[in-house]
C-alpha cells in the first residue's frame, strides 16, 4: 500500500504543480461566473486541475501514513 500511496502522492504532485505553472500563463477567469461556467476557460479548467492534484496528493500522503488502513 505505501508503493501505492507513493505513486498516488506523486502524480497528485506532478498534476499540482504542472496546473499551477499553466494558470500563471493564461487569462484569468472573469469574477462572477459559476463554476459550470468558468470551465469554458482555459484557467478555470487549470484551477480544477489544481483542486484534484491536491486531493490526489492528499490520498497519498493518508496512503502513505496509514498503510493498512487503520
Amino acid at each position: 500500500m505505501r508503493r501505492l500511496g507513493f505513486v498516488v502522492f506523486a502524480i497528485g504532485a506532478g498534476v499540482y504543480f504542472y496546473c499551477s505553472t499553466q494558470l500563471a500563463a493564461v487569462e484569468p477567469v472573469p469574477p462572477g461566473l459559476s463554476i459550470e461556467e468558468s470551465v469554458r476557460y482555459p484557467a478555470g479548467q487549470y484551477q480544477i486541475g489544481e483542486y484534484a492534484g491536491a486531493m490526489l496528493g492528499g490520498l497519498g500522503l493518508l496512503l502513505l501514513v496509514f498503510p493498512q488502513g487503520r
